[in-house]
């Protein structure tokens, strides 16, 4: 005759492989039911884990409790964790780095609003159209409460592009956290444009090769920080040095003075640093001793360059034969001598 079941709660534990190879340890609370024949799981926790090719079981953290918001760590400190929306972290962000208030320093509280509201709605949806941001404010709280209607970004935009006020001074709020020796990054990009109202749209070098106008646009970058400091358009026909030229013109407008130009790949073309020369730029650029007529220079001084002294060395200037006639256009076959600065180790 079958033993009558007891209605015992009994505790097991139990190993269940993962598909990583890991092997969880789960303590489960059964009891048997009669009328189905079969076990009835109370509860299961999980108590250690075996890691995938070891045979020694890790204990694993307990589980919070719901609501609880925080818990201890080792060395004294205390950790929380909160739940959080899209706005907010753009909130967040907004505030950490600094540009919302650059804007609320440089225009009115109204003004200012908006901005922050428009730019929110491109970020959140990825730079969706703007007519949808009229749909998207009811479920999205918005630095400006009045609510962002067509007409009013129309006007918003014909303000600011017209206020060159606002713009330069948002840019020299957002100089005044640099450092003395700041180290700043100009990013050129040539875009094409289908624009007749850009006054930078011209004709000349395309990427693209789509026939069509082209703009420079730069950025200028703290590398501290990562962040963006300024923008400008620019002509898309004038060269790679008249773009430099400018640039430190604007840094001078905004109190960054005394700029050193290092430039990266896309400036080492032999007619680039014969234009730099000529403009009597001091600069630091990298260029790749296969470029023949790098190769011939290094060849001339190969001795210098073998000395112990010189193992270590940065090319920090290129000096020319200069016509004496300031009328005269300068050749670059008239470069003649690099400069090597030892480095320091």
């Amino acid at each position: 005759m079958p033993a009558k079941p007891s209605g015992e709660i009994k505790t097991i534990q139990v190993r269940v492989k993962q598909k990583n190879g890991d092997t969880y340890i789960v303590e489960r609370q059964t009891i048997y039911e009669p009328e189905k024949k079969r076990n009835k799981i109370l509860s299961s926790k999980l108590i250690a884990k075996i890691p995938k090719g070891s045979d020694t079981p890790v204990k694993t953290r307990p589980k919070r409790k719901n609501g609880e918001k925080s818990e201890a760590l080792s060395d004294g400190l205390e950790s929380s964790r909160k739940r959080i929306g899209m706005m907010g972290i753009l909130e967040h962000i907004g505030t950490t780095s600094g540009i919302d208030a650059s804007l609320y320093l440089s225009t009115d509280t109204g003004t200012a609003d908006k901005i922050i509201s428009i730019a929110r709605y491109l970020v959140a949806t990825n730079g969706q159209s703007l007519p949808g941001i009229l749909t998207w404010q009811f479920r999205h709280p918005i630095p400006y409460e009045e609510g962002i209607t067509e007409d009013i970004y129309h006007e918003l935009f014909r303000e600011v592009g017209l206020n060159e006020t606002l713009q330069q001074s948002f840019f020299a709020h957002r100089c005044d956290g640099l450092q003395d020796k700041a180290v700043l990054a100009y990013d050129s990009t040539t875009i094409s444009t289908y624009s007749e109202n850009q006054i930078e749209a011209r004709y000349g070098f395309n990427k693209s090769g789509d026939g069509l106008k082209t703009i420079k646009l730069l950025t200028l970058y703290s590398t501290e920080t990562g962040q963006p400091v300024a923008f400008t358009k620019q002509p898309g026909n004038i060269p790679d040095v008249v773009t430099i030229q400018n640039a430190l013109k604007e840094l001078s407008a905004l109190g960054l003075g005394n700029a050193e130009v290092v430039t990266d790949n896309g400036y080492y073309s032999e007619d680039n640093i014969a234009k730099l020369l000529e403009a009597h730029f001091g600069f630091v650029t990298l260029v790749r001793p296969t470029i023949k007529w790098v190769r011939a220079e290094i060849d001339v001084h190969k001795e210098e360059l073998n000395l112990v002294s010189n193992s270590s060395f940065v090319v920090t200037g290129i000096s020319p034969l200069m016509s004496s006639s300031p009328s005269k256009k300068f050749s670059n076959r008239k470069i003649t001598k690099f400069f090597c600065a030892k480095i320091a180790t």
